[in-house]
């Protein structure tokens, strides 16, 4: 029986500097939509999941983060542990997961960007760990439909074959599916890695065991000023 993954990480120390003036005196994390921060929205969903455990790294703005984290707990009787890391130097997603080595299980963890919101009526997390087999699986990245994804431009990152794998052919311009910013990764997959400080897309760009799950309700990146009223427009009309 597969061990149930209980561990989420969320990656909240950038910059944001595509929100131009927006994050000069607050971290994107914290940016609020309808008068509630997005790093809320994500913690709501980690609760109603029921992870047992929270993890979120800091670098741009930390002790805002820190004492907005301080307020959500003593504000959330069924919040479960959640721990910070803080980054003096910028690791980016790879050299977090590789920073963390010593708190996260190593079989799996999940992932989340803390620019995103994902509204749904289904429990995602579950979806996604349902969708999961460790024995073929390396990675598995939560997609969504690139035409239907709120406050995205770009031309998607992958296509999505027969069996579920990742695909990305170069005879292609333009992909069905985009990341979500979600995944299940194995952290101990990270341990070989040289570098101190990289980026996941390194793995995700050489699909070889990684594998797509295509979210079923909307997904809206808040990236850019502009996305923050789109993002808001979508919530109130759902």
């Amino acid at each position: 029986m597969t061990k149930d993954i209980d561990t989420l990480m969320i990656f909240a120390a950038g910059f944001g500097k595509r929100m131009k003036e927006v994050t000069k005196n607050i971290p994107k994390p914290l940016i609020p939509i309808h008068n509630k921060p997005i790093l809320y929205y994500i913690l709501d969903s980690a609760i109603k999941h029921g992870f047992r455990r929270i993890f979120i790294n800091t670098h741009y703005l930390a002790k805002q983060i820190e004492d907005s984290i301080i307020y959500f707990q003593n504000n959330r009787v069924d919040c479960p542990k959640i721990t910070l890391l803080h980054e003096e130097e910028l690791l980016d997603t790879g050299g977090t997961i590789k920073n963390g080595l010593k708190y996260f299980d190593r079989d799996a963890i999940i992932t989340h960007n803390a620019d995103v919101i994902l509204h749904s009526a289904r429990d995602f997390f579950s979806d996604l760990k349902r969708a999961w087999n460790p024995q073929e699986m390396d990675f598995l990245l939560l997609t969504h439909e690139t035409e239907k994804a709120i406050g995205y431009v770009g031309k998607g990152d992958f296509e999505i074959d027969n069996m579920g794998l990742l695909t990305k052919p170069k005879t292609l311009d333009h992909y069905k599916y985009m990341y979500t910013g979600v995944a299940i990764i194995k952290p101990e997959l990270i341990t070989s890695n040289p570098q101190q400080i990289f980026s996941l897309q390194e793995y995700y760009n050489d699909p070889k065991r990684i594998y797509g799950y295509v979210h079923s309700g909307t997904w809206c990146h808040v990236s850019c000023p502009e996305d923050v009223e789109s993002t808001m427009r979508h919530l109130a009309r759902n």
